[in-house]
């Protein structure tokens, strides 16, 4: 006979005495952490014997059996033998799901009266109670001094709903079981026997995760599915979390991976390690289920090579989810993104400054030999730089100040997602200024050194001393887009650096013919090219409208002025009128004297 089973006897035997007056009315579980009152107990220890349950005032003894998920309540572990159980109070609200068969113990201590009342199901064994009505569906116990226990059996079929709830308070009695403080209410639902334990592909998750580098633990981020490629060498890993229709774990059968290229390991999520990634090394892996969740992971077919894996998971033979897995292969080719926007720079400029519009002023892509773009963990380094770029470099620097402003970062590497890298050019001082060129040049993971195409360029050395203001037509007619063009230069005649501000910017443009587009130009707006352009929107009404552009340069320099020409507009002016008429006179004259000649002739 169990240890158990012995304390149940006793139990039972003590409930007995208590009913004769042998035995002193203190409760078993006084010296347990439920002798606080008004408390409802959830037994969520499970019990395999092949018996009925039967009810106990002994808290460390009382169990349930057929529960499958419970929710809500906090979570005790009893005294020993050690047991567990949930409470709730102050009318908490606690939820599950349990088989047809089941039977839920469940206890409430309270130092008033008290009631347990139960719908969908009836009560198959009670202690402690002073009466118990004829459907078996309520108990009550009116001494204040007793723990009063249940044991709960569902009646309805699968879907239905079973409600155990318990009241405490000193007008509760056999007639009003609900005339008092609600402690809590615990609501099941009726599992059906034939979904526990099955795979709901619905309630389950198989997500394929961030890849990893080889010897690095997996992501912890388990509920996302990525599909970026995964960076060439990196490991691919799929999270697989099986559950059935109750959200409880499946534990049982044989989880397989099998995958059309590279090699894979399986192993269960709770030994998943950082060594795990390097034991990838057949085509098949299975694993004995003991936990519902697992780590797959998965090398790379090829090595420097791009490549993609179809990974095919099963539990038992049957499927339970897909994957197909990207790589990038070797740095093949490195290019530049965007010629203007990475090819004015400024003498001086070598030392990288947080929040700097000058950083990140060189954008190139990396691509393997299949047009892919890499993720990279480094930056390229400038070569073979000529004229006013000689001793140039590219910044090794990273972001230190915790922010993600774009101009903060000083380095920002190319990924598979965003298919490009930035990098700032330092120039050091010297009176190196205009044209030169340069090359990018990185080195792949073969060691082979790759180099861009040479890239020329232009460096401008000091601040702004020179500008101009023009516009991209001489005349427009009504609803026209007007572009005004303010290009800068330094001493020497460069158009000045990316990045640069027009300092001390003073853009006036009439009003009454034209309306700016977009964010207007200001003493803030960076110069791009050497250029900052503004568009206007030309107006309605025909006529010459002012302009005025100013910047602060090193050489003094006057404002930029002039005025803007609409023509074309709706109606007819005095002018037009006018026009029109001597050039009728005109042609009347003309025929007047064809007549005259013609008339001569004959």
């Amino acid at each position: 006979m169990s240890t158990k089973t012995i304390y149940k006897r006793i139990a039972l035997v003590a409930v007995a005495a208590l009913g004769a007056g042998v035995l002193s009315v203190a409760p078993a579980n006084a010296a347990t952490a439920y002798s606080t009152a008004e408390t409802l107990a959830l037994a969520t220890s499970l019990d395999a014997s092949s018996a009925s349950l039967t009810a106990t005032a002994d808290l460390d003894l009382f169990d349930s059996r057929g529960i499958i998920t419970t929710t809500g309540g906090t979570a005790v572990a009893a005294a020993s033998p050690a047991l567990a159980y949930k409470t709730l109070t102050a009318g908490g609200t606690g939820t599950g799901t349990i088989y047809p068969g089941a039977e839920v113990g469940v206890m409430i201590y309270s130092a008033a009266k008290s009631s347990i009342i139960v719908s969908g199901g009836v009560i198959s064994s009670a202690t402690g109670q002073d009466s118990i009505n004829a459907t078996n569906t309520t108990v009550i116990e009116t001494g204040g001094t007793t723990a009063m226990s249940v044991i709960v059996k569902p009646t309805g079929v699968a879907g239905s709903t079973l409600t155990i709830s318990s009241y405490t308070g000193a007008g509760v009695g056999s007639l009003t079981p609900t005339s008092g403080v609600l402690a809590g209410i615990w609501t099941f639902t009726v599992a059906s026997a034939s979904a526990a334990g099955v795979v709901s592909l619905a309630d389950s998750t198989v997500t394929q995760q961030a890849g990893i580098a080889k010897g690095v633990a997996a992501s912890t981020v388990l509920t996302y599915d990525t599909a970026s490629r995964m960076a060439n060498g990196q490991v691919g890993i799929i999270y697989v979390n099986l559950k059935d229709a109750y959200e409880s774990a499946v534990t049982t059968g044989t989880f397989t991976a099998t995958t059309t290229a590279g090699t894979v390991n399986a192993v269960v999520a709770g030994s998943a390690a950082s060594g795990d990634s390097y034991a990838a090394t057949t085509a098949f892996d299975s694993v004995a289920n003991s936990s519902g969740a697992f780590y797959v992971y998965v090398n790379q077919p090829v090595a420097n090579t791009a490549g993609s894996a179809t990974v095919t998971l099963t539990l038992n033979g049957s499927a339970i989810g897909t994957k197909t897995l990207n790589w990038s292969g070797d740095a093949a080719t490195i290019a530049l993104v965007s010629a203007s926007s990475s090819s004015n720079f400024a003498n001086g400029y070598a030392t990288y400054s947080s929040g700097d519009a000058k950083n990140l002023n060189v954008v190139y892509t990396v691509k393997d030999a299949a047009g892919n773009a890499v993720t990279l963990t480094t930056q390229p380094t400038l070569s073979d730089g000529t004229g006013s770029l000689l001793g140039a470099s590219l910044s090794a620097a990273t972001d230190t100040s915790g922010t993600a402003a774009a101009a903060d970062i000083d380095t920002l590497y190319q990924t598979s997602s965003n298919g490009y890298g930035l990098a700032t050019m330092l120039v050091p001082s010297s009176t190196l200024n205009g044209a030169g060129s340069y090359t990018l040049s990185f080195v792949n993971a073969a060691g082979a050194t790759i180099k861009s195409s040479v890239n020329t360029a232009t460096v401008s050395i000091g601040g702004t001393n020179s500008f101009t203001a023009s516009w991209d037509k001489a005349t427009y007619a009504p609803g026209d887009i007007a572009t005004l063009t303010i290009a800068a230069k330094d001493a020497y005649g460069n158009a000045i650096a990316n990045g640069t501000a027009a300092t001390g910017l003073d853009l006036v443009v009439s009003t009454a013919g034209l309306t700016a587009v977009g964010t207007a130009a200001t003493a803030t707006s960076l110069f791009s090219a050497g250029v900052i352009t503004q568009k206007y929107a030309a107006g309605n009404t025909d006529g010459s409208y002012a302009f005025s552009v100013d910047i602060t340069t090193a050489t003094p320099q006057s404002a930029s002025v002039g005025a803007v020409k609409i023509t074309g507009a709706a109606g007819t002016s005095n002018a037009d009128v006018l026009k029109a008429i001597v050039s009728l006179i005109a042609s009347i004259n003309k025929q007047i004297a064809a007549l005259q000649k013609a008339l001569l002739r004959r």
